[in-house]
């Protein structure tokens, strides 16, 4: 249409008519579906990451999946909440030509979630075929890497770091440069010093009054003993570290201000 969005309407294979013998499922609302096409974020070299809207249901197909580059592969399906006899329901009665990949256990404390590789089509025909305690996510499996490294020199004007001299730890004047060490610890500029980064350590809990962290660490949840506990904003003993003392030292070397790698996180 004017607005850019390709849009287009038509009758899915889980139509009222095409499935009469199954009921009406979650999706299966009306005969003639309308799918709306957007651009949701642009990845490189102009790959384009869409999401389809199915009976509020949003299909995102990532640019650099496997989807978008041969029309088949690998699609995660997901709840924020179920049980693992659900996700084993969703496996039941594959369309042809599809096939599970992965399923998740959440009633044993595991992922909610179903992966099965196919088309879009079969994934359309497979969110019809199932009737759903919730609005399911879904989107194509895509691979993640690490970002890459930045060329940057200390004579370069953007090199703009604090750095730190005679670090605490060897490790942190290892961490920095290729080779060798030299008595200094100077994070990249590009890292900010992790500044504005949420980083969670799960130990043996934190001791977040600890001085190297500055007032950034907070208690978050607790799952010792007596199940889940969430933490209050207020520094507590929840999710403390009074018996061992790993996890704080785990949190110094993530985040402390002496021996941090991201200082600032």
């Amino acid at each position: 249409n004017g607005n850019g969005e390709e849009t287009h309407s038509w009758e899915g294979s889980y139509g009222e008519e095409a499935c009469p013998q199954k009921g009406m499922g979650a999706l299966q609302t009306r005969k003639h579906e309308v799918v709306t096409a957007v651009v949701v974020e642009e990845d490189e070299k102009d790959n384009k990451t869409r999401a389809n809207m199915l009976s509020g249901v949003k299909l995102v197909v990532h640019g650099h999946s496997e989807v978008a580059k041969t029309g088949r592969g690998p699609w995660i399906i997901w709840l924020d909440n179920c049980s693992t006899e659900e996700v084993n329901s969703w496996a039941r009665n594959l369309p042809r030509g599809a096939r599970e990949r992965f399923r998740g256990n959440p009633s044993r404390g595991g992922l909610c979630s179903f992966i099965m590789e196919g088309t879009k089509e079969q994934v359309h025909e497979e969110l019809a075929s199932h009737s759903w305690s919730s609005t399911p996510h879904v989107e194509t499996d895509v691979p993640m890497y690490l970002i890459p490294e930045v060329n940057v020199t200390e004579d370069d004007p953007s090199f703009a770091q604090v750095s730190q001299d005679n670090p605490s730890s060897w490790g942190l004047d290892r961490i920095d440069d290729r080779h060798g060490l030299d008595n200094s610890y100077n994070a990249p500029p590009e890292s900010k010093q992790g500044e504005g980064v949420h980083i969670y350590v799960l130990d043996t809990g934190v001791r977040v009054s600890h001085t190297d962290f500055g007032g950034r660490a907070v208690a978050t949840m607790e799952s010792v003993g007596n199940g889940r506990t969430l933490c209050g904003p207020q520094p507590t003993t929840c999710a403390g570290d009074a018996a061992s003392g790993h996890g704080t030292h785990c949190a110094g070397i993530v985040g402390g201000i002496l021996s941090g790698v991201a200082k600032k996180a």
